[in-house]
């Protein structure tokens, strides 16, 4: 049973890792990313919106945590 649609958003591998068999053992279904354009690739055509994003701030090229989430809430 999948209790919800979880995205992971951070440009740590390790932590991409950690957090998707954490979240997973949960039960939770995970999708993962290192960026805001990876995580849009992703999730372009994921039937379910998710119920939970975890993103990390500091993100690589200047990009942020906040924005980020923004980005995937328009889109």
């Amino acid at each position: 049973m999948v209790s919800g649609l979880i995205l992971v958003v951070d440009d740590e591998t390790a932590i991409q890792s950690a957090m998707q068999s954490l979240l997973a053992s949960w039960g939770h279904e995970v999708i993962v990313a290192e960026s805001c354009a990876q995580m849009l690739d992703k999730v372009a055509t994921c039937p379910r919106q998710p119920d939970l994003i975890i993103c990390d701030y500091r993100l690589r090229q200047g990009e942020n945590g906040i924005a980020t989430i923004q980005r995937l809430q328009s889109e």
